[in-house]
């Protein structure tokens, strides 16, 4: 397989189109600690909005209140209970970079080598990251 480099402009007159985020909702099953019952709890209701292209968006809230999840569902490690991520392109990939850098890194791996590893991974096994079951 040949890697072709892409500079950031390149990257950026890429993204001509919105990713879109519509309706998402997410709940966990948790046990209730009065009755004992596992009953859902909602953790995104209803999540919708757009992110234009060359457009940074932050987002920020308490402890879980649903952060991460809607990050691993954007980038196809989670999937919603309902609602729809709009991809700009159907072969856009979204990969992420979990914020623990000291135990995600490969520190004898070069910046780009450690950005582009779950990239090559993904390439190596045959499958996309929203094919694989990650086990915590």
């Amino acid at each position: 397989m040949v890697s072709q480099h892409v500079t950031p402009d390149q990257f950026l007159d890429d993204l001509s189109e919105t990713l879109a985020i519509k309706g998402i909702e997410k709940s966990f099953p948790v046990r209730d600690p009065d009755t004992g019952l596992v009953v859902p709890r909602k953790v995104l209701d209803g999540v919708t909005f757009d992110i234009p292209a060359r457009k940074f968006v932050v987002l920020f809230g308490p402890n879980a209140s649903g952060k991460t999840t809607l990050l691993k569902i954007i980038a196809s490690l989670e999937s919603p209970n309902a609602g729809q991520i709009l991809m700009p392109r159907p072969d856009m990939k979204i990969d992420m970079i979990f914020q623990n850098y000291r135990d995600s890194l490969y520190p004898w791996k070069t910046v780009l080598d450690n950005i582009s590893f779950l990239s090559s991974y993904r390439a190596s096994q045959g499958t996309s990251v929203g094919e694989q079951r990650w086990s915590y």
